[in-house]
């Protein structure tokens, strides 16, 4: 594969795999504050309620979080992956 721009507006170096380059890279989801604690809160909130806040679907399902860091299912809502990523990407063009 040819290398490529990383995705970081304004950096210089190309990267042959991924998207950014290590100056860029993510931490991983455990470093990012995604650990045992929201694993936990995640399965609770989705067994209580199976299906999508905004659709009503029922596969697929994310848990989103309403305040950060989310601590207790009030914090939390039940989405699918398309919705998820539909709120993520207005978060961003709002911020």
């Amino acid at each position: 594969m040819a290398p490529r721009p990383c995705i970081q507006p304004g950096c210089p170096q190309l990267v042959r795999s991924g998207s950014r380059c290590p100056e860029h890279a993510r931490p991983n989801t455990t470093a990012r504050g995604y650990g045992s604690a929201w694993q936990s809160l995640s399965l609770q909130a989705r067994e209580i309620q199976p299906w999508c806040t905004d659709c009503g679907a029922e596969d697929d399902l994310t848990v989103d979080h309403l305040h950060w860091p989310a601590h207790s299912l009030a914090d939390v809502e039940v989405v699918c992956r398309g919705c998820n990523n539909r709120r993520g990407k207005l978060r961003r063009f709002f911020e």
